[in-house]
């Protein structure tokens, strides 16, 4: 259909336009995230022949010219943004000489300068929004790089500037330009909007996306953070030109265009990546709807919503037809502005997830060089940010095409998304060999990746094990070292050899009481050199044996012997109270009469199967009954010779035998060590527990391995003083996960390996590793498979998943997997299945654990299948929550559950420790200080017990009734407002909100207000009500209510200094005092003091605009030390100031200590010693050039770090940095006799380039000489990052701890 050209008018000369809705979209996002570049569109050609410079600066003149929206710039009015032409600016050429370098070098260096100017952001305030760069090699050729700010320019227009600045390069003159400009379009389409063609695009949008929209869930490297950052990167592949060729055929065919076909195939990449079906992926139109705008350079693209249904598996020929009419009535529908249709479906936003779609396709054609000028073609520069999750932009070059994924640097590591290339091409090339083929079959894996993932991530090795009983690795050590001490403790001491004759004389007593290959032998004793005994002697004779620990109840002691119905049950004195009646046979080991002494002591003949049961364990059951697990002789041994080989034990070793028998992992305590000529070191009873006890015992016997399950990891982790049990080599830790918190203390505390060792019962050790030193690394990994095991990572049908992807852990391997569950054959057959990817007969373990492999073979544990569930479309594991909330001292126990009736919130119930009260909002702040914003609980609830129902689940509705009225979300009374200044003040705060109810005690920021929108609140209050108020008003009232009456009071002259803000609302506490940092501005701290409101005052020092003379540090401390003393009374004040503010606070504090004032506390920031204090003249000259290079505007500027253009409250920021950094680089404090903490950012400074000296680089930021009483410690985050919304809960937490060690609780 042809486009008819459009009669518009001229604006008038300086005339301020509305943004199109694809240049406000686009604005909001720049705005939103001021330091991505993710609107810069960059592109470089390399030219045969280097351009006149002359020429080159008159060409881009020329252009400027021509097209009006390369003169661009957008401000803001009232807070809405319009743009402007700002007439014909001096052409942003710069060049750049390398001809003097090395080819090889001047080649790197250009590409190093053009990509440091794509990663530059282009600010919209600015005109122009557009750099060149030219570049001059050694050989006489040129790189050509042109950066325009996507807000003015879209891919088509630079398709266009760029054939014609190279047709004027070549000397060619262009025709007349287009009467009409991008403002006269903008202005025209502004004025002609058609609300009835709008209501009926959004009626099919609505219909269109409505429902319950997906969340894309990419196997992800990293979790979602809670703030996002931007931060992005670009993978680059190339669809070759056979390929290509059979795209464009296919399309041919189809009827339909190369875009059609790519976009299905990207989506079926999606679907077989996630399993998710109903899948949404954006896409810009062109947007170009008439033949005006298509001779008009500037920013028309239009984003579309398109949804894809892959739910029916349809073929992908009909999956392409599909999309074709999906894409087409997309175009049909695409006047409507994304954003009113976002708004009109009520997507609930998620903070760091984008709305309607988290992923962007598109497809265009490349921008050739002007062969005159050189030839070539653009390419597209990585401007080092991301949109979306991740994006693909296919490009058309002719013969081959060219694709390029952006993926956030937030969730992806770099060769994740390089497979996810390989994956779409492969699975491209499948689509196209087989159309007719369903989509749900289509392999993400090529032959050769599956068997990479089968067998080359995981060798296998199948044990050749030779014994036949547990008991024959031990006698054959007892010959090698007989007189060596196997068994030492308070009992004394045994050797191999006696322990092996004292075994034996039990083994041949057994065998003469019926006990034969093949029986069973229960055995119920305490833990001491007598249980060892029993437990040989049992394996000498071929039975298996059964653990029964005397702590377990009666009824448990009474199912496990009428389940297994022993030959004999061997048991001490304490082990004999305990067990219930019944018809086993019971052999006390410890009483007067003991037959066996008088048996041959020499080792017994057995003839058994190697895979012979060797013991039954018992595991919780979910139908409320325990099940044993039968395991095999050689899968217990396979284990331990496997461990031996990588964490090898001999003479002079000693472990602590100290974990219940019950557990597979005593195994290797009672075995490992005494198949080597290692010590046991046997716990006395109930030892286990005492963490002083085992401290004892490694001390005393220089242990050098442990065993531990993570809780007791912890408590003996907190007994153990530094630089004890020196001895230890290595701590193997199993049986439960191992969070990171615990991997950190343990390193802190000892040099020794800490050794992750993990597996079932139901197959012993399957993946181990020595966990890496990395604190701080969120994600721990379980480690790599033991070879005599096959671990696969299945999808729900049983396919073998790309690496990365996650899936349900299988274990498979001729040897170590149990028999089943003793008597259990319908739960023996619904867990261990047959395996497809081993020898014909053999079985798989399944384990109900959701995993994935990493590219290095290691594997990651990611939660239980059974405990995710999907909230707002976000998958999330429940375990994670759970986990996070036991971590909190106050918390015993946590169930978290995702209740239908909850809205789709999550909701906690927890039981407290014994004596403790945990505090629900104490709580959610802990939770939000460790989890995502959409994992973060809406409700805590405090019960007494977990609740379980018959069959041993836990009862999720008898935990729903303790919700009560909150399940229906809670109170939703809005509360009216009352008097003209509340009703006026409302309609204010719905304007600035964008919102259309409110009640007047709903906060500011609970109800979206950010700091950005302060300003426009603040603005707007002077408009309608005729009255500012400050920063601090809004933090201090942020309700209409509490505001309306600041007002009232605002309207006369404001008494006292206006340097002080308090953020908290002041009750009388003890002061802290925030100094602000170099920005000036108290809103960085709002999270800080929402963490210390009910404990403290929290008051923020705030930069006076109007300086008053407050030129230097000594200056501003005299002021606002003047602003405290008017409200604090002869309360105690505590003083923290950030980065330059610790310099102010320092001064601060040196005036109330000449005066006695009392202080809770000083504290710096993450400040350091001013260069004017440096001794050296070389390192006082360096720090002076580090600190004179930093970019303040874009770290300590805060959300203001663009304030041109923002209302007038904002536009003194960049005098204020500069104002305090001539300050603190004039500052050359004196000696100072006083307890300081410094506290410092545990993170380097985030510019690399920043070098500071070395008394800079020290612990004490170079301190230590001017301050007598210094002491440091650090705090999360780096030195801008350390007072973010993720870290303020432990900078206050920090502050707390500091004012409670001096304060006596009274004065609290």
């Amino acid at each position: 259909m042809e486009k008819a050209e459009v009669s518009i008018p001229k604006v008038e000369q300086g005339a301020r336009v509305p943004l199109l809705p694809a240049q406000a979209r686009i604005w909001y996002f720049t705005r939103r995230f001021p330091q991505s570049t993710e609107y810069n569109l960059f592109d470089a050609v390399t030219l045969a022949k280097a351009p006149d410079r002359e020429r080159l600066t008159a060409a881009v003149r020329t252009l400027t010219e021509r097209h009006d929206a390369l003169r661009l710039r957008i401000v803001e009015v009232d807070g809405e943004p319009v743009q402007e032409d700002c007439g014909v600016p001096a052409p942003p050429v710069l060049w750049h000489d390398l001809r003097d370098l090395g080819q090889e070098a001047a080649e790197a260096r250009a590409a190093a300068i053009v990509q440091e100017a794509a990663a530059r952001p282009l600010h919209t305030d600015e005109a122009p929004m557009f750099r060149v760069l030219a570049l001059l090699l050694p050989d006489g050729r040129a790189v050509l790089a042109l950066g325009f700010h996507h807000v003015i320019i879209d891919h088509w227009s630079v398709g266009q500037v760029m054939g014609e600045l190279t047709r004027l390069l070549a000397g060619h003159e262009l025709p007349p330009a287009h009467g009409v400009g991008y403002l006269d379009y903008a202005a025209a389409q502004a004025r002609n909007l058609d609300p009835a063609r709008e209501v009926r695009e959004l009626a099919y949008w609505k219909e269109r996306l409505g429902g319950e929209l997906p969340v894309l869930d990419l196997p992800k490297d990293r979790p979602r953070p809670a703030t996002e950052t931007r931060g992005g990167e670009l993978v680059g592949f190339h669809v070759e030109a056979p390929l290509a060729d059979r795209v464009r055929r296919f399309a041919a065919a189809e009827n339909t265009s190369m875009f059609v076909v790519l976009l299905a195939a990207y989506q079926t990449f999606l679907s077989r990546l996630t399993g998710q079906s109903d899948i949404v992926v954006g896409s810009p139109l062109a947007g170009r709807d008439d033949e005006t705008a298509e001779k008009i350079v500037g920013c028309f693209v239009k984003p579309v919503a398109l949804r894809g249904d892959l739910s029916a598996a349809p073929a992908f020929r009909t999956l392409v037809q599909q999309t074709q009419r999906t894409v087409l009535e997309a175009q049909d529908h695409q006047m409507v502005p994304f954003e009113r249709v976002v708004a009109e479906l009520g997507v609930v936003r998620t903070p760091g997830v984008n709305p309607v779609f988290q992923t962007i396709f598109g497809f265009q054609d490349g921008v050739m060089v002007d062969a005159d000028a050189g030839g070539g073609s653009l390419v597209s520069l990585d401007t080092k940010s991301a949109r979306t999750d991740l994006s693909l932009s296919v490009t058309d070059e002719g013969g081959r095409l060219r694709g390029l994924l952006e993926y956030s640097c937030d969730l992806f590591h770099r060769s994740t998304v390089e497979r996810f290339g390989q994956m779409y091409l492969d699975l491209l090339d499948a689509l196209l060999d087989a159309p007719g083929t369903s989509v749900a079959d289509a392999p993400l894996l090529t032959e050769d990746g599956r068997r990479h993932i089968l067998h080359g991530l995981n060798p296998y090795a199948k044990p050749d094990i030779a014994y036949r009983t547990l008991a024959e690795p031990f006698e054959e050590q007892v010959l090698r070292t007989p007189d060596a001490v196997a068994l030492i403790g308070e009992e004394g001491e045994v050797t191999y050899a006696e322990l092996n004759a004292r075994a034996n004389r039990l083994a041949h007593h057994l065998r003469d009481r019926g006990v034969r290959p093949g029986g069973k032998v229960a055995v119920c004793m305490d833990r001491g050199f007598a249980m060892v005994i029993a437990l040989y002697a049992v394996a000498k004779t071929g039975a298996a044996y059964v653990p029964m620990d005397p702590e377990l109840p009666d009824g448990r002691m009474g199912f496990m012997l009428a389940d297994t119905e022993p030959q004999l049950v061997l048991a001490d004195e304490p082990g004999a109270g305990q067990l219930p009646e019944g018809p086993w046979p019971v052999l006390r080991l410890t009483g007067e009469e003991r037959p066996w002494e008088e048996c041959p002591s020499g080792n017994l003949t057995v003839s058994t199967r190697p895979d012979a049961p060797a013991f039954l364990l018992y595991t919780s059951g979910s139908t409320g009954r325990p099940k044993a697990v039968a395991y095999p002789v050689d899968g217990a041994l396979a284990n331990i010779f496997w461990l031996q080989r990588h964490y090898p034990f001999g003479p002079g070793d000693a472990n602590i035998l100290k974990t219940s028998y019950g557990f597979d992992v005593s195994t290797w305590e009672l075995y490992w060590p005494l198949y080597y000529g290692a010590r046991l070191v046997v716990a006395r009873p109930g030892g286990h527990r005492d963490p002083e006890h085992l401290l004892d015992l490694t001390e005393r016997y220089q242990v050098t391995t442990l065993f531990f399950v993570p809780t007791m990891m912890e408590v003996f982790l907190a007994a153990a003083p530094p630089g004890s049990c020196r001895s230890l080599r290595r701590v193997v830790i199993g049986g439960e996960e191992v969070k990171p918190r615990l991997r950190d203390a343990f390193h802190a505390h000892f040099d020794a390996d800490l050794v992750n060792c993990c597996g079932p019962t139901e197959a012993g050790t399957v993946v181990e590793g020595v966990i890496p030193r990395e604190p701080g690394v969120p994600v721990l990994p379980l480690g790599r498979p033991c070879d005599n095991f096959r671990v696969y990572i299945l999808g729900p049908d049983l396919e073998v998943l790309p690496v990365g992807v996650p899936g349900e852990m299988y274990i498979g391997g001729e040897t170590g997997l149990a028999h089943g569950y003793h008597n259990r054959p319908a739960m023996t057959a619904e867990r261990f299945l047959p395996d497809p990817f081993g020898p014909v007969g053999r079985r798989m373990y399944r384990t109900g654990d959701l995993c994935r492999y990493r590219a290095d073979g290691v594997i990651e544990h990611l939660g239980r299948i059974d405990r995710q569930v999907k909230v707002r479309g976000l998958r999330i594991e429940l375990s994670e929550i759970e986990s996070v909330l036991r971590d909190h001292p106050d918390v015993h126990a946590c169930v978290a559950l995702a209740p239908g009736v909850f809205d789709g919130r999550i909701a906690a119930f927890v039981v407290p420790e014994p004596g403790h009260e945990p505090v629900p909002r104490e709580l959610e702040r802990h939770a939000r200080h460790h989890l995502p914003t959409h994992m973060v609980p809406a409700a805590v609830v405090t019960v007494d017990r977990i609740p379980y129902n018959v069959n041993g689940k836990i009862d999720d509705k008898a935990l729903l009734e303790r919700l009560g009225g909150e399940a229906a979300g809670g109170s939703t009374e809005l509360v009216a407002p009352e008097g003209e200044t509340e009703t006026r003040l409302a309609a204010v705060f719905r304007e600035v909100l964008g919102i259309e109810t409110l009640s007047v005690t709903d906060g500011f920021f609970s109800l979206g207000g950010h700091s950005l929108l302060v300003f426009k609140l603040i603005a707007a209050c002077g408009r309608e009500l005729g009255v500012r108020p400050t920063v601090g008003d809004v933090f201090a009232a942020p309700s209409v209510r509490e505001l309306a009456v600041r007002l009232g009071t605002a309207r006369e002259e404001r008494p006292g200094d206006d340097v002080l803000v308090p953020l908290v609302r002041p009750q009388g506490r003890p002061v802290v005092l925030l100094v602000h940092g170099a920005g000036g501005s108290v809103l960085p701290f709002h999270a800080v003091a929402r963490g210390l409101a009910g404990q403290y005052d929290v008051y923020g020092l705030q930069a006076a605009e109007d300086p008053r003379g407050a030129t230097t540090i000594e200056e501003m401390a005299d002021r606002y030390v003047a602003a405290a003393d008017a409200v604090r009374g002869t309360r105690p004040v505590f003083l923290a100031g950030w980065s330059v503010g610790g310099c102010v606070a320092l001064e601060m504090a040196r005036r109330w200590q000449e005066r006695d004032v009392e202080l809770a506390g000083v504290a710096l920031l993450d400040s350091w010693l001013p260069p004017a204090a440096i001794a050296d003249p070389s390192a006082a000259e360096q720090a002076r050039a580090a600190f004179t290079a930093m970019d303040l505007l874009k770290g300590e500027g805060d959300v203001t770090a663009r304030p041109a253009g923002l209302p007038e409250e904002a536009g003194h920021i960049p005098a204020l940095l500069e104002r305090h950094r001539a300050a603190f680089l004039a500052y050359a404090p004196e000696p100072y006799k006083g307890e300081v903490r410094l506290l410092r950012a545990a993170d380097p400074y985030p510019d690399p380039r920043i070098a500071f000296p070395a008394i800079l680089r020290g612990e004490d930021h170079g301190w230590r000489e001017r301050i007598s009483g210094l002491s440091f410690r650090e705090i999360p985050g780096n030195h801008f990052t350390l007072v973010s919304e993720k870290n303020s809960a432990d900078l206050a937490d920090v502050i707390h701890e500091i004012v409670d060690e001096t304060l006596s609780f009274s004065e609290i």
